[in-house]
């Protein structure tokens, strides 16, 4: 499989161009993501909640996706979260609002 490298810079523009409320919630669904990409438990919830310094152990068993696309995702949801002002090692939850919150068709 072929990825192409992170621009970050152009990555935090894009981020800048959008208000912070569209980025907000497009940081939501990418935790989401991440969580789903890692496998969910607590790994899963780890990256998408604390996306900086994130990595997996190599003794964790089999994900679902290849490490370097769960890397790329976490960056990128770490440079939604600085774009916030949030801090990406420790991402609040929305007030009375989890990542987790979301219709999931009986699949969590």
């Amino acid at each position: 499989m072929h990825f192409v490298k992170i621009d970050e810079e152009r990555t935090t523009e894009c981020l800048r161009r959008k208000d912070k409320r569209r980025v907000r919630r497009d940081m939501r669904q990418l935790q989401n993501t991440v969580y789903v990409m890692v496998g969910g438990g607590m790994l899963g919830a780890s990256a998408a909640r604390q996306p900086q310094g994130f990595y997996v152990d190599s003794r964790c068993s089999k994900r679902p996706y290849p490490n370097r696309s769960i890397m790329q995702a976490v960056k990128v949801l770490e440079l939604h979260a600085i774009r916030l002002g949030l801090d990406p090692t420790s991402i609040p939850d929305e007030p009375g609002r989890s990542f987790m919150d979301h219709h999931n068709c009986g699949v969590f």
